[in-house]
């Protein structure tokens, strides 16, 4: 069984945190290309093939990362321009952040994006339908944003649980999986891969893709162990670094473990867009 492995592309301060503000913060130091040079270099070892949603910022600051990623057969999607909240981005500016953010993605990888997720899984019920408008407008085939449970700054309660078209739309949803240990339940990957035992996320996987196939995402600075620390709270500042010591390793257990590949080379897409198109 194959497995669907998502990468938010995004530098070390790509971050929401109270009292942060990460576009006027100035980090000093970049690791976005070293962290993304190391993910890569772990996946061709295990064969493992992903999607990456890229932030537009990314991409235009780093064009050859985004060359890279697609030669090594990887998908690129988008994860917007500069990492705003879908709340953050009122009327227009909503499909004008995401427009030009795929605009961009497209004219360096030299392909069409079929997919976007919104930073933070920062869709809700009040601005499900505009964010489904917008990528609509957009022309996108695909969002994969629609995590089930309740989160920080999102989480779409009653929202779609499986992977499949969107009541109403022309577009398929590729929901985040949620991970459960002794009923709780939490996204597969990030934090989570960092803060739980290998096993124990492994077993979330295997538990997750019984049901067809588990979807788990990560982010390059998730397996940086000189992740640099933000000027947050203690606490914040812990969930933003706990585990990068040991994230590669468990990362490269895990591609290792499981067959994981991206969403276009899934074939889930393909009877879709065929219908839809």
């Amino acid at each position: 069984m194959r497995h669907i492995l998502t990468v938010d592309l995004e530098d070390w301060y790509h971050a929401h945190y109270p009292g942060f503000d990460y576009k006027s913060f100035k980090p000093g130091i970049y690791r976005i290309e070293s962290s993304t040079d190391r993910l890569l270099a772990l996946m061709a070892d295990s064969g493992a093939r992903a999607t990456f949603f890229a932030l537009g910022v990314v991409a235009r600051d780093y064009p050859a990362l985004i060359r890279r990623i697609a030669s090594e057969g990887h998908e690129l999607a988008c994860h917007g321009w500069d990492h705003d909240l879908v709340d953050a981005l009122p009327g227009g500016e909503l499909e004008e952040a995401i427009k030009r953010a795929k605009s961009t993605i497209e004219d360096i990888c030299g392909e069409e994006v079929l997919g976007f997720r919104c930073p933070n899984f920062s869709v809700n019920a009040s601005n499900w339908g505009r964010y489904l408008d917008a990528l609509e407008a957009e022309g996108f085939r695909y969002d994969s944003s629609a995590y089930s449970g309740r989160l920080f700054y999102g989480g779409l309660r009653g929202g779609p649980r499986e992977i499949g078209r969107i009541e109403g739309r022309n577009l398929m949803e590729f929901p985040p999986s949620a991970g459960r240990i002794a009923g709780y339940a939490f996204p597969l990957g990030g934090f989570y891969l960092r803060l739980l035992p290998a096993g124990l996320f492994a077993g979330a996987v295997e538990r997750e893709g019984a049901k067809g196939c588990a979807i788990v995402y990560l982010h390059p600075k998730d397996i940086d162990a000189e992740n640099p620390k933000l000027p947050i709270n203690p606490l914040f500042r812990l969930v933003h670094s706990i585990g990068v010591k040991k994230g590669e390793a468990k990362f490269s257990e895990l591609i290792k473990r499981f067959e994981f590949t991206s969403i276009r080379e899934s074939g889930l897409l393909a009877a879709f867009t065929k219908e839809v198109l």
